[in-house]
């Protein structure tokens, strides 16, 4: 049940790039927790997008808009939900969905950065009451973490 805020700088991508980045995102974050993609799950999984506004997002210190097309991932999951393989796998994936994002003569090469923010555990909030990770993985279906679901 992750919680992704995703910052696109100016003109990262087009209308038809943003549904299919979004699209690809929550597939991917889906495939990172171990969760069958199905409707209800789809529902769970959450991305907050930010576009930033030309004039907004600096490189070294001076504006980059026309230079630079990006795309953030603050990736926010409760502690135990991800090991090393699945972040490895968010973050290529995450490469590989802002590339297909490219429009036809758009030279300018893409930047992707994704920070895994793991919640410990007694410190997510949901629905006014705390949720403890056996608890999420019955919600949400861990397909990896069933062993410790809550009945």
């Amino acid at each position: 049940m992750p919680l992704n805020h995703v910052t696109l700088t100016p003109d990262a991508v087009d209308a038809a790039g943003r549904e299919s980045l979004i699209t690809a995102l929550t597939e991917a974050a889906l495939r990172a927790e171990s969760v069958p993609d199905t409707p209800e799950a789809r529902l769970r999984s959450i991305l907050v997008v930010h576009d930033q506004t030309p004039g907004t997002v600096f490189w070294g210190g001076g504006a980059s808009d026309a230079r630079l097309r990006a795309v953030f991932v603050d990736f926010v999951c409760s502690a135990g939900v991800l090991d090393a393989a699945r972040k490895d796998r968010f973050a290529a994936e995450l490469q590989a969905a802002a590339e297909a994002t490219t429009r036809l003569g758009d030279a300018r090469p893409i930047f992707t950065s994704v920070i895994f923010h793991e919640v410990p555990e007694g410190d997510w909030g949901r629905q006014g009451a705390i949720q403890r990770l056996p608890e999420m993985a019955r919600a949400a279906g861990f397909g990896h973490l069933q062993s410790i679901a809550a009945p």
